[in-house]
Formats: C-alpha cells, structure tokens, sequence
C-alpha cells in the first residue's frame, strides 16, 4: 500500500522505546515519512506549537512532567497537530483523560503492532482534516456573527466548555442594566443572578441538555436586575459537540419578556384582589383532572364559596367599602390555604379553591371549616365594622369525575344547597346520595356557629 509523505515527531524520554517504535513506522510506511524524536518536554512545547508535523506520538511518562500536561499545555496555546497518547498497560484513566482533552487517540504501549499503529495514524490524521474543517467554519462565520451581534435585539451568548468562559454581548448586559465592562465572563455571571424560586430547575435544564437529554435548551426564568428587581427572560441555546458526542460550545441568546409576562399576569388574574381568575383556575384544575387518570392514588377536592348576602354590603354601605372588603376577604382566603392550592375569584362575590393532594373528604372539610372560621372576625374598612359569613360547597375528585367543569359544578351544586338551609354552612356534594335535599348533595352538614350580622356600620 503507498502512502502519501507523512511527517511523525515522536516525544519519549526512553531511547529504546523511540528505536522500536521508529522500526515499526518504517515497517508500515517506508521511506514516506520522515520521523523527528525530542526526549525534553520543554523543546517539544516549541516544536509542536510551530505546527510542522503532520503527527505526534507522544508518551504520557516524561520524566518530573506527563505526556498529559503536555498535551493540554499545547492545544491550549494553539497547537494543530493531531497527538496519539501512549500509555501504560493499566492507564485506563489516563486514555479517558487524555481523549477528553484532546488527543486525536490513544495507544497502550508495548501492545501494539504495525496494523493497530497505522489504524491509529489514519484515524488521527482524519481527526485533524475534521478540525481544521470545523475550525475554518468557525472563521468564516466569525465576521457574520460580529455583525448578527451588533445589531441583534436578544442578548447572544457563547459558552466554551473547554475554557469555562462565557462571552456575554452588549445587549445581555444592557436587559439586566449593565454596560458592556460592568460584567465578566463566568457562568456566574448568568447562575448566580437566576431568581431563587427558579435557579435550580434553570441548572437542570443546562445541565440536561449538555448531557444530551434534550435537543436544544428553552427556558423562561426571572433574572436579577442592576437596579435589585427581576426581568423575566427567555433563554435559547444549542451545544456544539465534537466526535465524541461531548459538548464543547454552547451559544444561544436571551430575549426579555417582561412586559409579556405581565400580560400574562393581567389576563389570568382578577384586577381587583390580584387572585387567579376562573380561566387559569380552570387550566389547573384540568391538570389536576388529567393526573388522577395518571395516578390513581391521586385525589383533590374543589370548594364553591360565595358571600352570604353580599349585595346587602354594597348597597348599604357602597361599592367601594364592597370593593375593599372582596379583597381583605381574598387575603384571608390565602392564608387558609397551602403554597400548592389555588384561590380564585370566579364572580363577584364567588371563590373557588382547588385543594390539591388530599387523601379523604374529611381532609377537606376541615380546610373549608378554617375558612368559615376566618371569615367570623370583622372587617374595619374605612371606618366601618363589616361582619360576613359564607356558604360552601364540596366536590371531591373521583374516577368517574370527567371534566374539570363537572367537578366544579358538583361544588356549585353543593354550595347552594347550604345557601338555601341557611347559610354560613358548609355542604359536601355525592352523587350517591338522592334524598330530601336533592340528588346530589349529602343530608349533613358541617355548621359553625352564625355570625350576629352579615354587616353593620360602626363609626371610629
């Protein structure tokens, strides 16, 4: 077989070792190579880095210093050509550290023959027309991404994994007011100013997609701004990786979004007491149905809670003492309920509570018992003692619960039935039951005892 002239520098420190392996590549090629031995570590830094070899066959023992010191120190300055590292019978460690560094391949020394040699060659020497094409790429594009840089709206960044360097344009430093010096190139620069309620699951979506796990990194999270508020962003990225499947770059950019979030914000939540509105409580109530079929152990229950005579508070007292009360009622609401529960106000003086994760109906009668009881105490609203009470019903999720718009009837029902015995009363709808009361609510019910008056007006 003829080969095209190939020139191998050779880095030992064993003369012996170097006459072996120089008989093996003459055996191989012939006179198509001309082989260059340097025994010194410091003499083979110049000489790889002056790039005149086509190939190098370096030994990892060398002396104080190790082939692998020497293979990071070379490529990290700049060095192009392709180095196979030779290592000892039980290096298993050392191969996998040196290919994640970058040598082309690896070799175990004392092992290997003429055949696996020129393999190896050929392999490496395939290895490096694959740099240089990719390294190429990446100069051609460099004017067009200059540009795109320049005068893009999102703010571009560009994560070299090999480094742990990050270049962050203009634009990213300026949505989280910054100028251009005022911030630095560390991934922290990106991870420490993530909101703490978002931080964690941002990391994760990193991390999962470097490791391969999704196709391309998108994430919405909140980030601290120079002035101490959060801006919502949108991060997109996508990692480059090399042979190996490892990734080396990621760059992608980020867009704020602020401004569509708070309009998120307004057409999913009540302008008045800030709950969520019946839309979004409907979204998540749909999820919670669509669990239970996912999970059979999984149960949640919904309250209908509406103002015992609440027009009675607006028309004596006016809509704005009305206004005010709806929303300390609202603050009082979301203290009865956990972090993973939902409060929101469906109508005027109309509540509905998603109760999630609860194990027996009795779970959720007490959680409605709590709120009655928080409603007892009055309300001082502008110089007025507001007394009210409120009728509840229960609907509890089950496997023949269909909809979300049932469940939320089934509670609607109930909660008129207590409205209709006298209210400040709390009544559990089953569909089981058929009786005096009407099919569909339970005979019983859970009452505390009435408020003296649902308002009054009593001067400062």
């Amino acid at each position: 077989m003829r080969h095209s002239h190939l020139s191998i520098l050779i880095v030992d420190d064993d003369e012996d070792d170097y006459f072996l392996m120089h008989a093996i590549l003459v055996d191989v090629y012939g006179d198509q190579i001309d082989v260059d031995w340097i025994s010194s570590y410091e003499t083979a830094i110049e000489t790889l880095l002056s790039n005149r070899h086509g190939l190098c066959l370096m030994d990892y023992n060398l002396g104080a210093r190790t082939g692998l010191d020497l293979l990071r120190e070379v490529l990290a300055r700049g060095c192009r050509t392709p180095i196979i590292m030779l290592t000892g019978n039980s290096d298993w460690e050392v191969d996998v550290k040196a290919m994640e560094a970058g040598a082309a391949d690896y070799l175990v020394k004392g092992q290997f023959g003429g055949r696996q040699l020129e393999r190896s060659i050929r392999y490496a020497i395939g290895f490096a027309v694959e740099k240089h094409q990719t390294l190429e790429a990446l100069r051609r594009s460099e004017e067009r991404y200059a540009l795109a840089v320049r005068g893009a709206a999102d703010g571009l960044w560009d994560w070299d994994l090999t480094t742990d360097r990050i270049y962050y344009a203009p634009r990213w430093k300026s949505i989280l007011g910054f100028e251009d010096g005022q911030i630095g190139d560390s991934i922290l620069e990106w991870f420490d100013r993530l909101h703490p309620l978002d931080s964690e699951r941002v990391k994760a979506e990193v991390s999962d997609h470097l490791t391969g796990k999704t196709p391309h990194l998108e994430t919405e999270h909140r980030m601290r701004h120079r002035d101490g508020s959060y801006r919502w962003v949108l991060t997109r990225g996508l990692a480059v990786r090399n042979g190996q499947g490892k990734a080396v770059r990621m760059a992608g950019s980020q867009s704020d979004i602020t401004q569509r979030k708070a309009a998120e914000y307004r057409m999913q939540h009540d302008s008045l007491t800030g709950l969520p509105n019946r839309a979004l409580l409907m979204d998540r109530l749909s999820e919670a149905v669509a669990r239970t079929k996912r999970a059979p152990g999984y149960r949640f229950g919904v309250l209908f809670l509406d103002i015992d005579s609440f027009k009675g508070v607006n028309d004596s007292l006016g809509h704005s003492i009305g206004d005010q009360l709806l929303v300390a009622i609202s603050r009082r609401l979301e203290c009865c309920i956990r972090d993973a529960d939902t409060i929101a106000r469906v109508g005027g003086d109309e509540f509905i509570s998603l109760i999630d994760s609860v194990e027996t109906e009795e779970n959720i009668l007490s959680i409605a018992g709590r709120i009655l009881e928080s409603l007892r105490a009055p309300f001082l609203l502008d110089g007025h003692e507001v007394i009210v009470s409120a009728s509840i019903g229960v609907a509890m999720s089950n496997a023949s619960d269909g909809t979300a718009e049932e469940i939320v009837k089934n509670a609607d029902s109930a909660m008129y039935r207590a409205k209709s015995r006298g209210k400040a009363g709390i009544i559990a709808f089953d569909e089981a039951i058929e009786g005096s009361d009407g099919p569909g609510c339970q005979s019983g019910r859970v009452m505390l005892p009435r408020a003296p008056a649902l308002h009054g007006a009593v001067g400062r």
